[in-house]
C-alpha cells in the first residue's frame, strides 16, 4: 500500500491541503490491500481531473500566467543561447553545451517558482499547461528540423536540453506550491 502522504502531496498541488487529504484518504481506502498500481494509477486521474478543474475554472488567467512564465523562460534561454554563439569555436565542445543547459533549467526553475508563488491557486496548472506547450513545440521543431537535415548530435543535445527543462518547471512550481500552501511538505506556509 503506498504511502498516503504521497498522493497528497501530488493532489495538494492543484486543490486546497484539507480536500487533498481527504481525496488521498479515500483513493486509498477505496482500493483497500489492492495493487498499490492502481492506487497510483487513480491518483493520477485524479490530479488530471483537478488540473482540468483549475484549468477550466479560468482558463485566461491560466493562459496569462502561462505566457508571463514563457517570459520568464525566453529571457535567460535567449542568454544561454548567445553565450554558445559568442564562442564560435567552442560550439561542439561539452562546456558550451553544459552552460546552455543550465542556463535553460535555471530559467526554468525560477520561472515555475515565480508562477507558483504569484499565483498559488493556478500558478502549477499554468506551469503544467507551460510545460506540455513547450515540449509539443519542441517536438513540432524538431520534426521540421529532421524533415530539412539529417539528425546530428547537436541537434540531439540542443532539443534534449530543452525538452527536460521542463522538469525544472514543474520542480520550482511545485516547490513554490508546497511554501505558498503549507501542503504538509514541513516548509513554513508564507503570509497572505
Amino acid at each position: 500500500m503506498p504511502d498516503p502522504n504521497w498522493p497528497e502531496r501530488l493532489l495538494s498541488l492543484f486543490t486546497t491541503p484539507d480536500r487533498a487529504s481527504a481525496i488521498a484518504g479515500d483513493l486509498v481506502e477505496v482500493n483497500g490491500e489492492g495493487s498499490p498500481f492502481f492506487v497510483w494509477l487513480d491518483v493520477l486521474r485524479t490530479a488530471l481531473g483537478l488540473w482540468r478543474g483549475t484549468v477550466a475554472d479560468a482558463p485566461w488567467r491560466v493562459l496569462m500566467v502561462a505566457m508571463m512564465g514563457c517570459v520568464l523562460v525566453a529571457g535567460p534561454a535567449i542568454a544561454g543561447i548567445a553565450v554558445v554563439a559568442l564562442f564560435p569555436a567552442s560550439i561542439g565542445s561539452p562546456v558550451s553545451w553544459i552552460a546552455l543547459t543550465c542556463f535553460w533549467w535555471i530559467a526554468a526553475l525560477s520561472a515555475g517558482a515565480v508562477l507558483g508563488s504569484m499565483a498559488p491557486r493556478r500558478g502549477m496548472a499554468a506551469c503544467v499547461v507551460l510545460a506540455g506547450a513547450g515540449g509539443m513545440l519542441l517536438v513540432t521543431l524538431l520534426m521540421a528540423t529532421i524533415w530539412q537535415d539529417e539528425p546530428n548530435i547537436h541537434l540531439v543535445l540542443f532539443y534534449g536540453a530543452g525538452a527536460v527543462a521542463a522538469l525544472p518547471l514543474l520542480i520550482g512550481g511545485t516547490i513554490a506550491r508546497g511554501r505558498a500552501t503549507g501542503a504538509g511538505l514541513g516548509l513554513p506556509e508564507l503570509p497572505r
